[in-house]
């Protein structure tokens, strides 16, 4: 903006000079119209300038998987002879911590393609927005939409080597607390205190003692998955896990996933019982600001898991 008003008034001096060496009405009439330029520009381009609407149009929870195109477009509503209006734009990665900044003209219409290389959150932010006249003499802020966040997942495979999966179900079982309902019972003798809808009414006639059915259920094994959270090989590490992760649920393998927080170090312990409980997880790892040197896991023993396998 400052260069066109610098050309403006390099133009107004001229029509001045023009105007003082020669008396004629042409030099009436230029000096008149370079005064005029910049409110009837003002004036013409007002109702553009405060019609401009800046939006995204993109849904709010973007997501794709790492390496799929993701092209983010601004579209706006003017008039219709829209006035010029220039964004800055600024892309942080979250897990990384490194920021992007870069200009976009909404009256150009280009779309810019995002970076999708690597797993974790881009959350994209209009920092600062103006409007121009058509002469682009004055501007005015224009109102900007809120942040948006494009999710980049990882895209499952199976680690090397592939660890052995087999005889990961239930061990043994117990009586279930409180009874009520169960898939497996089991028959003993009547204790004080058994309620009297537990009693097995045609085993107690025929034995002529009183028989329960004990309501059971099963002892889980501990299954653990240690991981650890590192700039370099975060994409290899999220891989990995969303593989086994799927492996064990295919399963109907409850499992524990393990982790220590790059920044404290502290301990993370989550139960994976359904895909909700991992889609919990994930989006909270692509979130973690991650470290250069991060502390790890692999050398660390958890005496009370039946299986463990640790992503390296």
């Amino acid at each position: 903006m400052i260069r066109r008003w610098l050309f403006y008034l390099v133009l107004l001096s001229a029509a001045l000079a023009f105007h003082i060496y020669y008396y004629g009405w042409l030099s009436w009439y230029l000096l008149a119209l370079t005064l005029a330029l910049p409110p009837l520009s003002l004036l013409l381009s007002l109702p553009a300038m405060l019609g401009q609407h800046v939006r995204w149009n993109w849904q709010t929870d973007a997501r794709v998987h790492r390496g799929n195109s993701a092209i983010l477009r601004l579209s706006g509503q003017s008039a219709r002879l829209p006035a010029r209006c220039q964004l800055r734009l600024q892309i942080t990665h979250l897990n990384s911590g490194r920021r992007e900044e870069c200009a976009l003209r909404l009256a150009e219409g280009v779309p810019l393609e995002l970076d999708t290389s690597h797993c974790g959150v881009l959350r994209c932010e209009m920092t600062s927005g103006w409007v121009y006249d058509y002469l682009g003499l004055f501007r005015l802020p224009r109102k900007l939409p809120a942040a948006r966040e494009l999710t980049v997942l990882p895209i499952p495979a199976p680690p090397d080597p592939v660890p052995k999966m087999d005889g990961l179900e239930y061990k043994r079982w117990k009586p279930k607390p409180g009874g009520g309902f169960a898939e497996l019972h089991e028959l003993r003798g009547y204790r004080p205190g058994d309620p009297l809808n537990s009693v097995h009414w045609k085993l107690s006639a025929k034995t002529d003692n009183l028989i329960v059915r004990e309501a059971m259920e099963p002892i889980r094994r501990l299954v653990l998955v240690s991981f650890d959270l590192t700039q370099t090989r975060l994409d290899e590490t999220l891989d990995q896990l969303c593989w086994l992760c799927e492996r064990l649920l295919q399963q109907d393998v409850v499992h524990e996933l393990r982790w220590l927080e790059p920044a404290s170090g502290e301990l993370h312990s989550v139960t994976i019982e359904c895909r909700e409980d991992f889609d919990a997880v994930l989006e909270q790892l692509l979130r973690t600001k991650l470290q250069r040197n991060s502390p790890s896991l692999r050398d660390r023993v958890f005496p009370e898991a039946d299986w463990r396998y640790h992503i390296k």
